[in-house]
């Protein structure tokens, strides 16, 4: 497997940003950077790509929504 090195928060956002915000923007981060890959390595198979992430492909919808990828828009309710 090849592993994508994300760059920790550096002093810009510490003390800036509360840590929450920074833990959810790096949790979306890797988990949109791990769905790239994973349709990038099935020649965009969404069914496969949800099997290698581990997810069903319903969820693996709902995340491609959320975050806009593959054609699929983010609702009004995921935007807020």
């Amino acid at each position: 497997p090849r592993f994508v090195y994300v760059e920790p928060p550096t002093g810009e956002l510490v003390g800036r940003v509360p840590l929450k915000q920074i833990v959810a923007e790096t949790s979306d981060l890797i988990e949109r950077l791990s769905i790239e890959t994973a349709l990038t390595m099935t020649k965009d198979n969404r069914a496969m790509a949800a099997q290698l992430l581990g997810l069903s492909r319903q969820s693996l919808y709902v995340k491609l929504r959320r975050f806009g990828m593959g054609g699929l828009e983010p609702s009004d309710a995921e935007l807020h």
